[in-house]
């Protein structure tokens, strides 16, 4: 995934990754009516990266998407 998307969808995301992350919610051709923020968009990607592996890309998508730090409070 190249550094410079800042699209979910131009970051290469499959079907199944997109119904892996939404959960069928919606369909992917709604995602950007759905979500026009690009903070969240940055925040999705991150979790892409991180589904994918990549917790250096994750952090850095979350890092720019300036959402809040989210805790888990599951031990």
């Amino acid at each position: 995934m190249d550094k410079s998307n800042k699209n979910i969808i131009e970051a290469g995301i499959t079907p199944a990754e997109f119904d892996d992350l939404f959960a069928g919610d919606f369909p992917m051709e709604a995602y950007l009516s759905e979500f026009p923020s690009q903070a969240h968009r940055y925040g999705h990607l991150s979790d892409l990266a991180s589904a994918r592996g990549d917790s250096e890309l994750a952090a850095y998508f979350f890092k720019k998407s300036g959402l809040p730090q989210r805790r888990d409070w599951c031990d």
